[in-house]
């Protein structure tokens, strides 16, 4: 693939953005047997060199049906999605051991290291509706510390559908399911399938993009409306995108550079089906001012954002954001206008300790930065003393100085005493 100047540029953009952030990557089995699957692993490579953490799941679906139309065998299930009996489970583990060979070839070709590891525990899913689903199971436990081991260290943890009991029983899992259990365990920004679809298909028409409530509805209402071989990626996206990941994306792994221009280009190339996260944040009201003074006034005991007190919260309380669930007020932050420079500051981003460590303050900053470019602000502003790394890594923030601050706001730095860095965002 040839990497235009453009594209380059645009590759840079999202560089600080996605720095350290992991990807799961679920190939079908199609793809995998498919000429392009060498332009796929090209592509991951990139990825792996601009240190986004990689986890490969891949499929053995396409497998399994030819070599078992070859024998003249009918398996109870291809996909891991039905009652597996002894037979095609013995198939499934044929298959999988074929189809790992050929995507650790193509890894060391590469020169992508890579490791499959027992980091995942399966359960039989048991009797559903009165079906017995015999060998097929389910992802039940996963050794997080060994995989991030592997992913501090650059390694690629690469997983089959095939997962093992505490007992030792080997169960057929469905990849699209161990994928998303995958993302939601680690907390991935992103759960990425490659398949032989152009993207999610509704009415036989592909979808652009689409939150996960919409999907949701879809999926309750009129399911058979859904491609049936990407039906189960829905609902799997859906799933996951109710926790951390942010982002799925579904899109045709077959084509030359595709798996870049998914996520590098403004427009992409399959689906994209993002997650409700904005849907807790919205503008303060006078009834929050308690709850965000309670909020502050605890992070600023441990100098982590200056202090600011009732009557000040009150009068600004419009310029506050909050983040609530049932209710409570989990997390805030404010955008401060400077209206002749055409700049705003984003200012007070604080989660409540027991809430801290499960994206709201992104979730926070990112509505607050799409907020800003809403209206139409040049450039945002973050002060910080403790948080300039969150800043710079997940949303692509640079340091500036403090010539960078309208003058009003340069005077007031200079005389806290605070030594706060100065972080720019060009919008």
């Amino acid at each position: 693939m040839s990497i235009k100047p453009i594209d380059l540029r645009d590759i840079l953009d999202y560089v600080p953005r996605f720095r350290n952030h992991i990807f799961v990557i679920g190939i079908d089995g199609s793809v995998v047997v498919d000429p392009n699957f060498q332009s796929v692993l090209v592509d991951i490579a990139v990825l792996s060199s601009l240190n986004i953490k990689i986890v490969i799941v891949f499929g053995i679906g396409q497998q399994m049906h030819d070599l078992a139309d070859a024998r003249g065998f009918v398996p109870t299930n291809n996909r891991g999605e039905g009652p597996t009996d002894g037979p095609t489970l013995a198939l499934a583990l044929e298959c999988a051991a074929l189809t790992a060979n050929q995507v650790m070839q193509g890894l060391s070709q590469q020169q992508l290291p890579y490791a499959i590891t027992n980091t995942v525990e399966s359960r039989p899913v048991g009797i559903v509706k009165g079906v017995d689903y015999l060998h097929t199971g389910i992802c039940e436990k996963v050794d997080l510390p060994r995989i991030h081991k592997l992913l501090d260290d650059g390694v690629i943890p690469v997983f089959p559908p095939i997962a093992y009991t505490q007992h030792g029983e080997a169960l057929r899992l469905n990849s699209d399911q161990l994928a998303a259990s995958l993302s939601a365990e680690l907390q991935a920004s992103k759960l990425i399938y490659l398949t032989t679809r152009p993207g999610l298909s509704i009415d036989g028409e592909p979808v652009l993009n689409l939150s996960a409530e919409e999907l949701d509805r879809q999926i309750d209402s009129a399911p058979e409306h859904i491609d049936p071989l990407q039906l189960s990626k829905a609902k799997q996206a859906v799933r996951v995108l109710s926790g951390t990941t942010q982002r799925v994306h579904i899109l045709d792994g077959r084509v030359d550079g595709g798996l870049l221009t998914e996520i590098f280009d403004k427009v992409g190339l399959g689906t994209m089906i993002h997650s409700n996260e904005y849907d807790r944040i919205r503008t303060a009201t006078e009834d929050d001012v308690a709850d965000i003074y309670s909020i502050i006034k605890q992070a600023s005991k441990q100098d982590f954002l200056r202090f600011r007190s009732l009557d000040n919260i009150r009068r600004l309380v419009r310029d506050f954001l909050v983040y609530e669930v049932d209710d409570s007020i989990l997390g805030c932050t404010s955008l401060i206008p400077y209206p002749e420079e055409n700049v705003v500051e984003l200012a007070s981003v604080c989660v409540q300790p027991f809430h801290q460590g499960k994206g709201i303050g992104q979730k926070l900053v990112g509505y607050a930065i799409a907020s800003a470019k809403a209206r139409h602000y040049s450039r945002i502003l973050a002060l910080s003393t403790q948080a300039f790394g969150f800043f710079e890594e997940h949303f692509g923030f640079r340091e500036g100085g403090i010539e960078a601050l309208p003058a009003s706001r340069r005077q007031e730095l200079s005389s806290s005493n605070r030594n706060s860095r100065v972080l720019v965002l060009d919008l």
